[in-house]
C-alpha cells in the first residue's frame, strides 16, 4: 500500500509540472493558405485558433496556431513547426513538409486554378499586356502559373503582373477594376464568387486544394496521431469540410511544377520533301554492270620526260 500511494503521490505532483512543460513549450502549427477560400483576416484568424484547439485536444497536448502572409517566413519556421496547413504548390515545392492528410471542399480533395475574365477577354491569348491579379505563394508562383496553369505557352513576364495577398485580394482586385483578370481556384471561386460579368476562361488539371503536413519539430509517432485527428476536423470559414489521410498525392504537381507534365514533342530535324504520290509504276531501267564503266575510262597519260 505504501508503494501505491507512494506512486499516486509522484504522478500527481508530476501532472502539474507536465501542464506547465506543455504550456511552456507548445507544438506549433503554422498555416499558409493564400489560394484558400477565406474571406477575410478574422475568418483566417478563427481557422488558426479552432485547428490548433482541435489538435490540442486530440493529441493531449497544448498546440499553438500561427498565421503566415509569405512563403519566405514559413519556409524560415518550418523546422520549428510540428504541422503546417498550406496550398498543394508550397507543400510540393518546400522541402521538409511530409502530407498527412489532404483538405476537402464539397467532398472533394482536388481543385484547379481558372483564370477569370470580362467578356472583352476572348481567351488566355489576349492576356498579354493585361493587368492580372493572384496570390503571391513566393518562389512557388511562377512555375505554378506558367507550368501548371498555362502549360509553358504564355510567360508572366507578358502580363502585368498584380501579385496580392490572397484570393478573395485577387477577386476583389477584378470586381473594382484595379485587374483585368484575376486567378484563383475554383473553391475560392465557387465559395466567394466574384461579382460583376467575370466568367472563367482557362482552367488548370486538378491539383490538391490544401495539404495537411508533418513539420520539422514531429517525430513519426506525433505525426500518425495527428492524422488521426485532423480528417474529422471542418471549418466553415475557410470552406474545408474535412480531411482525407495520405501518405502521398502531390507526385503529379510536382512533377507539373517542374515543367515535366508534356512530353517534348520529337521533331524530324530532316525537311519534309515528300511530294504528290503517284498511282502508276516507274520504270525499271537496266543498270550496266560496274566493270564496263571502269573500261571506259581512258588510262591517265604517261608523264613527259623534259
Amino acid at each position: 500500500m505504501k508503494t501505491v500511494a507512494a506512486v499516486l503521490s509522484l504522478l500527481l505532483l508530476a501532472s502539474p509540472a507536465r501542464a506547465q512543460q506543455d504550456t511552456a513549450n507548445p507544438l506549433l502549427v503554422g498555416v499558409y493558405l493564400p489560394n484558400a477560400p477565406i474571406p477575410s483576416v478574422a475568418a483566417k484568424a478563427r481557422l488558426v485558433a479552432d485547428l490548433a484547439q482541435w489538435l490540442s485536444n486530440g493529441l493531449g497536448t497544448t498546440v499553438r496556431g500561427r498565421a503566415y502572409s509569405n512563403a519566405d517566413e514559413f519556409e524560415r519556421d518550418l523546422p520549428h513547426l510540428a504541422f503546417a496547413l498550406v496550398d498543394a504548390a508550397v507543400a510540393a515545392s518546400v522541402r521538409g513538409t511530409h502530407p498527412l492528410a489532404l483538405a476537402t471542399h464539397t467532398g472533394s480533395d482536388q481543385t484547379r486554378l481558372i483564370v477569370l475574365a470580362t467578356p472583352s477577354t476572348p481567351g488566355p491569348w489576349a492576356l498579354a499586356g493585361k493587368r492580372v491579379a493572384y496570390p503571391n505563394l513566393g518562389r512557388v508562383t511562377t512555375p505554378l502559373l506558367e507550368n501548371v496553369l498555362f502549360s509553358g505557352e504564355l510567360p508572366l513576364t507578358r502580363l502585368v503582373r498584380v501579385p496580392v495577398a490572397d484570393a478573395a485580394s485577387a477577386l476583389a482586385s477584378a470586381r473594382l477594376g484595379r485587374a483585368d483578370a484575376a486567378i484563383v481556384t475554383e473553391a475560392a471561386f465557387d465559395k466567394l464568387g466574384a461579382g460583376g460579368e467575370v466568367r472563367p476562361i482557362l482552367s488548370s488539371s486538378e491539383l490538391p486544394l490544401a495539404v495537411f503536413c508533418q513539420g520539422g519539430a514531429a517525430d513519426a509517432a506525433l505525426a500518425a496521431r495527428a492524422r488521426a485527428a485532423i480528417v474529422s476536423f471542418r471549418s466553415q470559414d475557410s470552406g474545408i469540410d474535412g480531411f482525407r489521410a495520405v501518405t502521398t498525392g502531390l507526385e503529379s504537381l510536382r512533377r507539373e511544377l517542374a515543367g515535366r507534365s508534356r512530353q517534348p514533342e520529337v521533331r524530324d530535324p530532316t525537311p519534309n520533301f515528300r511530294g504528290p504520290s503517284f498511282n502508276f509504276p516507274l520504270p525499271t531501267l537496266p543498270l550496266p554492270p560496274v566493270r564496263s564503266y571502269l573500261a571506259a575510262i581512258p588510262p591517265p597519260p604517261a608523264p613527259s620526260l623534259p
